[in-house]
């Protein structure tokens, strides 16, 4: 629905704000002031709770079940008791008054979420995860005696390379679905934190509303108008920007660099999740290549053996790093393998999971973990393929390993250096959140003594927060766009193991297949060897997972993960909403917050 803008043609100045007192101090009980505060509380208490059940989005322009829950749209919020809880004294800050309801806001919404968890935070790829680790660990335990049948001669090369190559294509499914942890944990993160940075500018418009200041049926960018006119007097956002002068006019220009930094740092962190993204999709591109130029294609069962043994460690290295990304999505998603390192070796990994964290290592042992993160056991084991390729070659000519090692440590490098880009660039987003909030600050503070009032500081201070609000935002929703795409190659991946589902027959195409071992009698006849032998039957591989929410990503015909999708086109109508208020309030203020 369009946002109702109405133009800005009518006097504001007169709307009551209430002004603050030169010091606060205790009167006597019973006096004037705790007369007034007592009538206000009750009046708050008092009021319908549609009166106060309000935030900075009309109630028309709400869909939010996927985002926020059901029955846990912003109107539904739970702050009105933190409202007639308050009881505040008229003789309190008004700035003060809006940085405390702010708190509560966000708080509020921190235990909305701890309490019920809206359906984006639930949603995980943990039991896809472990359906296809489960039947790798299956198919890899039948390596032993698929040899002992190719001894016998009652196994082929070809079917001791096609369970080698299930293998392969499950390790490769399982590196894909574990960045696609990583992205999704990283994208709910932010996620929690547009919720907690949304609780703050709600906090303050309920309060803002409860007061009469601004109309809840106004649109959002109407209201910010109502906003500067009671806090400046001025009759246009313009109007108000005239009274910055002096120092604070100087201080403007560092606000308006701090804001434009801040978008910067949020478009750096955002490119540096794709840069890592891709990083850790050429380093399983380079183990699958590596992989399929050692699979054996001949038929002679004794090198089959040989070359399994060698692509046995490459499916471990691509095994470990699903484990290094399910460690990294348990922690955030955006830790570089340095710091989980330092993490699991203090022993206070614990303490940085997400919701979903434990749930993700429940499976995973302490040592795969220090092996999973450790640069160092990456490289020994590359040289340890690189020393088992030269053996095998050195054995035969004709059927020589033609494989490129240099290109996996090149990728493996380019993976963890990306993954460290990452956590700096996380780390610079946050540090530029507080600057800016904190350069308003001083510029509210300093166009108030200019002016001898506080209505500056007011609109200072929420502007912080709108401001923050909005950048974190557009910085969640590219987050988002990243979980998508590795989303895709999760679901790619998948089909390429169980192959694609036929609209018209209900058969998958295109799928897998292995072979199960059974061991049978068999006369011996013409050279052939009689007794217990190994023979094998074909087939198919395909995993059932079961979850509440589904996070695979795989809706059979390369489906995108619909609640990740549909939260992104929340998060857009909420950006288009709270753009409107940025807007009117960094004009009062002389600033241009455009984007």
């Amino acid at each position: 629905m369009a946002l109702k803008e109405k133009p800005l043609s009518h006097d504001i100045s007169s709307i009551p704000l209430r002004r603050p007192q030169a010091k606060l101090t205790v009167g006597e009980p019973g006096d004037q002031y705790e007369q007034e505060a007592e009538m206000m509380a009750n009046q708050v208490m008092s009021m319908p709770d549609s009166a106060v059940q309000r935030e900075i989005l009309p109630k028309e322009q709400t869909q939010s079940d996927i985002y926020f829950g059901s029955g846990k749209s912003p109107e539904n919020n739970e702050l009105t008791h933190v409202v007639q809880q308050k009881g505040y004294s008229i003789q309190r800050d008004q700035a003060e008054d809006l940085r405390d309801f702010a708190d509560f806001g966000e708080q509020d919404q921190r235990e909305q979420m701890q309490q019920q968890p809206p359906p984006a935070m639930q949603v995980n790829n943990i039991s896809d995860g472990s359906a296809a680790q489960s039947k790798m660990t299956e198919i890899e335990g039948y390596r032993q005696n698929m040899q002992n049948g190719g001894r016998t001669g009652t196994v082929s090369g070809d079917e001791i390379s096609a369970n080698e190559t299930a293998i392969a294509a499950l390790s490769d499914y399982l590196v894909n679905i574990g960045e696609q942890g990583r992205t999704l944990s990283t994208f709910q993160q932010q996620l929690q934190q547009v919720r907690l940075d949304y609780g703050r500018v709600e906090g303050q418009m309920i309060h803002l509303e409860a007061m009469g200041v601004v109309d809840p049926n106004q649109s959002a960018s109407y209201r910010a108008e109502q906003i500067v006119g009671a806090a400046t007097g001025a009759r246009s956002a313009q109007e108000s920007a005239g009274g910055v002068r002096g120092n604070a006019e100087t201080m403007r220009l560092d606000v308006q660099q701090n804001h434009d930094t801040l978008i910067q740092k949020g478009n750096d962190f955002n490119a540096a999740q794709g840069n890592a993204r891709q990083a850790v999709h050429e380093l399983n591109s380079a183990l699958s290549n590596l992989n399929s130029g050692i699979i054996p294609r001949e038929a002679n069962p004794e090198l089959a053996a040989q070359r399994s043994a060698i692509s046995a460690r490459v499916s471990t290295m691509q095994s470990r790093l699903s484990t290094g990304l399910k460690v990294l999505s348990a922690i955030g998603g955006v830790a570089g393998m340095g710091t989980a390192a330092t993490a699991a070796a203090s022993n206070t990994l614990g303490q940085g999971l997400t919701s979903l964290g434990q749930q993700a290592l429940d499976t995973i042992s302490p040592d795969s973990i220090a092996t999973a993160i450790s640069q160092e056991w990456y490289r020994e084991e590359t040289n340890q393929i690189e020393s088992q390729i030269a053996q095998a070659n050195a054995q035969t000519r004709e059927a020589a390993i033609s494989v490129n090692v240099s290109q996996l440590r090149g990728a493996q490098t380019a993976m963890f250096n990306a993954l460290q880009i990452l956590e700096a660039k996380m780390r610079e987003y946050l540090q530029a959140r507080d600057t800016l909030r904190n350069s308003l600050d001083q510029l509210g503070a300093a166009a108030d003594r200019q002016k001898g009032g506080q209505g500056y500081s007011i609109i200072a201070g929420l502007l912080g927060d709108v401001d923050v609000l909005t950048v974190q935002i557009d910085t969640t929703i590219g987050l988002g766009r990243t979980e998508e795409e590795a989303a895709g190659h999760a679901t790619q991946a998948r089909e390429r193991v169980e192959g694609r589902r036929n609209q018209k027959s209900g058969q998958r195409e295109g799928g897998v297949t292995y072979y199960i071992p059974y061991q049978t009698f068999q006369l011996a006849n013409f050279g052939r060897s009689g007794g217990l032998v190994y023979k094998a039957s074909p087939n198919q591989i395909y995993f059932i997972t079961v979850g509440r929410i589904p996070g695979s990503a795989y809706g059979g015909q390369g489906a995108a993960n619909p609640i990740v999708h549909q939260t992104i086109e929340e998060l857009q109508q909420m950006r288009q909403t709270v753009q409107g208020m940025r807007s009117v309030l960094s004009n009062s203020l002389g600033l241009t917050m455009q984007r």
